[in-house]
């Protein structure tokens, strides 16, 4: 099966991008990641770091009359959500040689090789994650093979996002989320995950048992694949907001990892290009969210 990822970057996750990158280089034998950067800077920056296994996309080259139409009228993140459909359009169009493309927001970190979810679950059209602790779907991680079934839930998901895409729920809507549910129901070969281990999230962490022994973490005794760090935004060098209400717990065998990796990045930024800033409105954070910080020369939270 050949098989590519695809992200979409802002500015503001482009630490989380990077980190993202590095787990995947460290736990994946042989991999391609598509990244579509929303903005110029994000472009110029990746740009320069000239990374591995990693083809960069301008927003202007999926950009169609419909997304343009929406750039403006829309929030950032909405934006990134309604363009996520058509990245997948674009790729499967222009790239003949893979079979499965999966999505994987940038804010997930992997902690063991992933190649067993396929594995698991090997004949699909659409294979989705659920939240875990209940049936809906969440879209930071997202399959679809090469066949007309999925080509035509992609045109389907394109079409809802263009007409509605909004951070603020209404009914079964949510951005481009609450649309997922609905494919089971209207196209053929919709599968969800089996592979333990696998977006656990601030919203389901605390229904397994996680624990570490020699630097490999497990939930409930199988490896963890990836964590999926929602809602986590990056201040500064030593400040990570945690913006999950009720669910904020810092995992140290999990938490501690990323920060750390996105310190490491932060540091290797600064190195290629010392003016970019990437964190998060840090006053607006503060407000809202809770803040911690880990001292880079210590490695323990403040």
């Amino acid at each position: 099966m050949n098989h590519a990822y695809c992200t979409i970057v802002t500015k503001s996750r482009l630490y989380q991008f990077l980190a993202m990158q590095a787990s995947m280089v460290r736990h994946i034998k042989s991999f391609k990641i598509f990244v579509l950067c929303v903005d110029d800077s994000s472009y110029l920056l990746l740009k320069k770091c000239m990374l591995d296994n990693t083809s960069l996309i301008k927003r202007s080259q999926i950009e169609n009359k419909e997304l343009l139409s929406l750039r403006y009228k829309r929030k950032l993140n909405e934006y990134c959500w309604t363009l996520k459909p058509s990245l997948f359009i674009h790729l499967f169009d222009r790239y003949k040689q893979f079979d499965t493309i999966t999505y994987i927001d940038s804010d997930i970190y992997f902690f063991s090789d992933p190649s067993s979810i396929y594995i698991d679950v090997p004949d699909f059209n659409i294979l989705l994650t659920t939240h875990i602790i209940h049936r809906r779907y969440n879209a930071g991680f997202v399959c679809f093979r090469r066949s007309e079934t999925a080509k035509s839930a992609l045109v389907w998901w394109r079409k809802q996002c263009y007409d509605w895409c909004s951070e603020h729920p209404s009914g079964d809507k949510f951005g481009d989320q609450g649309y997922l549910n609905e494919l089971p129901k209207m196209y053929s070969g919709v599968e969800n995950v089996k592979t333990p281990g696998v977006n656990v999230a601030p919203w389901n962490y605390h229904i397994f048992n996680i624990s570490s022994n020699n630097g490999i973490v497990t939930v409930n005794d199988k490896p963890l694949i990836f964590y999926h760090f929602s809602g986590l935004r990056v201040l500064t060098m030593n400040e990570f907001a945690l913006r999950h209400k009720d669910r904020n717990k810092v995992i140290p065998c999990i938490h501690h990892t990323y920060f750390k990796q996105i310190q490491r990045v932060i540091l290797n930024v600064k190195k290629i290009n010392p003016g970019f800033n990437g964190y998060e409105n840090e006053a607006y954070h503060r407000r809202s969210s809770m803040v911690f910080r880990l001292n880079i020369a210590t490695g323990r939270e403040k």
